[in-house]
């Protein structure tokens, strides 16, 4: 076993043992106490959002390959010293004829490939915890007089 999983297996044991010593003490405590053990066990939900064609596909592949990267299932829980981050791809913003995307996951990543647009603006109004991401800069006239 190397560094790395006896960290993870420490840990486990650690938040195990805390929730069953505050069992002994007040069981409806430790209905808490496993509750906010099971929510630092769920993998973090993060979609991806953007305008047709602006690369939702492309960006949402490099973050999962990141999250794959970091994820990894050790004594029946994800890993836990790094977050699982599920990645989920959405729907168009302003498609015509389409849905807007629903949106409720725990981080958005946002992409543009230009100045935001009015149905950005509107989608991003309504997100709490979002990344914005300039995509496709290279293929700008002047990528950093677009920026400012």
């Amino acid at each position: 076993m190397n560094g790395y999983d006896q960290q993870a297996r420490d840990l486990m044991e650690q938040l195990n043992t805390l929730e069953r010593a505050v069992a002994a003490v007040d069981p409806q405590a430790a209905q808490a106490v496993g509750a906010a053990i099971e929510a630092y066990l769920t993998p973090i939900r993060l979609q991806v959002v953007g305008r047709a064609g602006v690369g939702r596909t492309s960006v949402a592949a490099i973050v999962d390959k990141l999250g794959s990267v970091i994820s990894g299932g050790r004594y029946g829980h994800p890993n836990p010293i790094q977050r699982v981050v599920a990645v989920a791809e959405c729907g168009a913003v302003d498609a015509p004829g389409g849905q807007e995307p629903q949106i409720d996951a725990d981080m958005v990543v946002y992409v543009l490939v230009d100045p935001p647009r009015d149905a950005d603006r509107a989608m991003l109004a309504d997100i709490d915890s979002v990344v914005a991401v300039l995509n496709k800069a290279d293929t700008l006239e002047d990528p950093q007089a677009r920026a400012q």
